[in-house]
């Protein structure tokens, strides 16, 4: 297990240990934090070479590297954390360095099996307790939450649920011209179209 330690913008690592190529979500890593962190949003990064892959930390402070991160030998992997408020970065940390990327026994690859795959997308759906029927809507901030499938308004914009709001019904006289019957002379041959699909 790897153990970090927050204090402000510093981070510095505590407790390694060695990493190999192939790897998936095997590697622990825990982050203690400095009071200056209180009410914040914490995020970890994972970095080696140019790729890098942000994951939230859970109420414990911990989370598993990436194996996204873990896919080429003789790099070296760093770690650093930054804090949100509001949705903006308020602080970020140094990097610190976590050690070379060691070659895996063969087998390792950049795909990760199966079970792994799982495990990725089960962290990136929300979590929710809804029952048989329900369907994921979105509540008045923005976050998934289950929903029987009559309160879900899906014609509906956040915050565009005023008079005069929705860009439907901001377009002045859209609906009396939808509603209008075409004639003959509305109509447009197959030349016309071809046109103006050829710009």
């Amino acid at each position: 297990m790897f153990v970090l330690d927050a204090e402000k913008n510093q981070l510095t690592v505590c407790r390694r240990e060695p990493v190999t190529s192939g790897s998936g979500e095997v590697y622990q890593v825990r982050f203690q934090f400095s009071a200056d962190w209180a009410g914040l949003k914490r995020m970890a990064v994972f970095k080696a070479g140019d790729t890098a892959v942000s994951v939230l930390l859970d109420g414990s402070c911990a989370c598993r590297v990436p194996w996204k991160t873990l896919t080429r030998p003789g790099v070296q992997l760093r770690a650093g954390v930054y804090g949100t408020r509001g949705g903006s970065v308020v602080l970020p940390t140094v990097w610190a360095a976590l050690g070379t990327i060691q070659e895996g026994a063969p087998g390792g690859g950049a795909v990760p099996p199966a079970d792994q795959w799982e495990q990725e997308l089960e962290r990136k759906q929300d979590r929710l307790a809804g029952r048989p029927g329900q369907v994921v809507g979105f509540d008045g901030e923005g976050r998934a939450a289950a929903q029987e499938p009559a309160a879900v308004d899906h014609g509906a914009l956040l915050h565009l649920d005023g008079p005069d709001q929705h860009p439907i019904q901001a377009i002045t006289g859209l609906e009396r011209e939808l509603s209008r019957r075409l004639g003959a002379d509305d109509a447009m041959s197959a030349v016309d179209i071809i046109k103006i699909m050829e710009g």
